[in-house]
């Protein structure tokens, strides 16, 4: 009875962690201390990232240290997936971000490229509604695309201020 009890509350605390970095990182968007006009990813990203990189580990120590053991096949590759996702979250976090400009938006990718859309070369800016959360996409002359939250990233301003 006890360990159904410890296990439901690890699960509800688990729960309760990740809906209040949600919640929290909708209500205030983080910045960058060198860069205060940069919107960068939420904390919570980088957070998960190294959570899921510590499981990978241990889980991919705990299963490559027993030697000829067929049926830890699953586990190593899941302790394999573990890092490379949170590997990928902690360079999502560590890249991307959105710089709010009076001509226009630059962007980082996730996999660092920088892009820009200028005010007079956007083509398309349009709000898409269907989605959980209201999102604005912009899309230039050159054809490059920016599609971010409406909430966590003020670029609707920047594009109907400006024309």
């Amino acid at each position: 009875m006890s360990v159904l009890a410890l296990r439901y509350a690890l699960v509800a605390l688990a729960l309760v962690f990740v809906f209040s970095s949600v919640w929290a990182s909708a209500k205030r968007p983080s910045r960058d201390r060198r860069h205060p006009h940069r919107y960068r990813q939420p904390i919570a990203v980088a957070i998960i990232g190294w959570l899921l990189v510590s499981a990978g580990f241990f889980i991919g120590l705990t299963s490559f240290t027993v030697r000829d053991a067929p049926e830890l096949w699953p586990m190593r590759i899941a302790g394999v997936v573990a890092v490379l996702v949170g590997a990928f979250f902690l360079i999502m976090h560590r890249n991307r971000y959105v710089e709010l400009r009076r001509d226009g938006v630059r962007f980082r990718t996730a996999f660092g490229r920088v892009r820009e859309i200028a005010v007079a070369d956007a083509v398309e800016v349009r709000m898409l509604l269907g989605t959980r959360h209201p999102t604005i996409q912009v899309r230039s002359r050159q054809g490059v695309r920016l599609r971010v939250d409406a909430r966590r990233y003020p670029i609707g301003e920047v594009f109907t201020v400006a024309r």
